[in-house]
């Protein structure tokens, strides 16, 4: 009696087990500029759950996964109650995404896809160079194209005074796309003629402009 008894306490439990819900999430990472497909991609999953009906705000980890030579990921996790859902998406020579949406956007029943279109991380390098220093002589710097990343250079002018003679900065750009721009001397306040160029940004590199004026 008490082996069956046994028995059918196991057979509960290993039930309880195959009944378990899943949601299931599939997709793909690629480049957004080239569609190039992106392997080792890190992405990591996280959850706000709900227990006896209170909100703990805090996002709980689920787990980890990479996408294959083929930019493919997959993950699974059992199904709660949960109010929020995360996915950090991250590879060291792209710039990061963090996707947040609610519970009702998962299906039990059906795959999840969430695909992702990663920018690269690519810089250019400026340096300014004033060869004949004068008083009231000053340069004008304006960006173009600069790509709505949280990380990269905003569009905008940059007025160089005489008092820099030779200045360098840096800009987070994107890889694979055009940074234009364009520079003029002003002295006083008549401005001389200017000129316009464009680099194409190296990804996962440093792209170099020298002007001297």
């Amino acid at each position: 009696m008490k082996a069956l008894y046994t028995i059918l306490i196991l057979m509960t439990v290993i039930s309880c087990k195959k009944d378990q819900i899943q949601y299931n999430i599939t997709g793909t990472v690629k480049n957004e500029i080239t569609n190039s497909k992106i392997s080792q991609v890190k992405l990591q999953f996280y959850q706000t759950e709900l227990n006896a009906n209170v909100l703990n705000p805090n996002f709980v980890f689920l787990g980890t996964t990479t996408t294959n030579s083929n930019g493919e990921y997959s993950f699974s996790f059992d199904r709660k109650k949960i109010d929020k859902f995360k996915i950090t998406v991250e590879h060291d020579e792209y710039y990061p995404i963090e996707d947040l949406f609610s519970s009702s956007e998962l299906s039990s029943e059906n795959e999840n896809n969430f695909s992702y279109e990663l920018e690269s991380l690519s810089w250019v390098k400026i340096r300014l160079k004033n060869n004949f220093v004068q008083m009231n002589k000053s340069l004008n710097f304006h960006k173009y194209n600069v790509q709505e990343c949280e990380e990269c250079c905003v569009n905008g002018n940059l007025a160089i005074p005489y008092t820099i003679p030779d200045t360098t900065f840096i800009c987070p750009v994107i890889g694979d796309v055009y940074f234009r721009y364009t520079y003029g001397v002003v002295i006083g306040n008549s401005a001389t003629s200017s000129s316009t160029d464009s680099v194409l940004c190296i990804p996962f590199d440093t792209t170099s402009i020298f002007i001297q004026y």
